[in-house]
C-alpha cells in the first residue's frame, strides 16, 4: 500500500513539473496567430523567426505604458546590431493605435489584438515578453522599467 501511495504521490509531482516545464518552453512566436497589423491584415509571423524579440501589451490610455516608450526606443537603438524586433501590441481599434503611432513618431512594430488581453492572461499593462531567436521565452516583466539602462541592456544582449 505505502508502494501504491509513494508511486500516486511521484506520478502527480512529476506530472505537474513536466506541466510547468511546457510552460516555459513553448514556442509562443508560433502561437501569435491572432494579431494583425494596422492595415487589419494577418500579421506575418515569418518576420519574426530567427529574431530576439521583446513583444510588449500596452494600451494608448497607459500612462506608465507611454512613460517607458522613450526609453524603449533607446534601448532599441542600443541593441540595433542583436537582431532584435521591438513588437507593441494593443487590443484597441486599429485606428486608435495608428493614430498614436502618428502622433508620436515611435519606430516600433505596432500591431492589434484581436482577442483581449484579458483572454490572453493579460492582466496588468505594460506586460511584457523576450523571447530568443528560437522563439522561446526567456523572460516577462509586469509593469513599466527603464529599458535603456546599461544593467538591462546587458541582460537583453546575452540572449541567445
Amino acid at each position: 500500500m505505502k508502494r501504491i501511495v509513494f508511486l500516486v504521490i511521484t506520478f502527480i509531482f512529476l506530472s505537474c513539473k513536466e506541466s510547468q516545464k511546457d510552460n516555459d518552453t513553448y514556442n509562443a512566436i508560433e502561437k501569435l496567430t491572432h494579431l494583425v497589423d494596422l492595415q487589419n491584415k494577418t500579421f506575418d509571423l515569418s518576420s519574426l523567426k530567427g529574431k530576439k524579440v521583446v513583444l510588449n501589451y500596452w494600451a494608448t490610455w497607459c500612462s506608465p505604458c507611454k512613460e517607458e516608450m522613450p526609453s524603449m526606443l533607446s534601448a532599441k537603438e542600443k541593441l540595433k546590431n542583436e537582431n532584435y524586433l521591438f513588437v507593441l501590441v494593443s487590443d484597441e481599434p486599429v485606428e486608435e493605435i495608428t493614430a498614436f503611432k502618428k502622433k508620436h513618431s515611435y519606430d516600433f512594430v505596432f500591431l492589434k489584438s484581436i482577442k483581449p488581453l484579458n483572454n490572453q492572461k493579460i492582466y496588468a499593462l505594460p506586460t511584457t515578453f523576450v523571447f530568443n531567436s528560437s522563439g522561446k521565452k526567456v523572460d516577462k516583466i509586469v509593469g513599466a522599467i527603464t529599458w535603456d539602462t546599461a544593467k538591462m541592456i546587458d541582460k537583453l544582449k546575452k540572449i541567445k
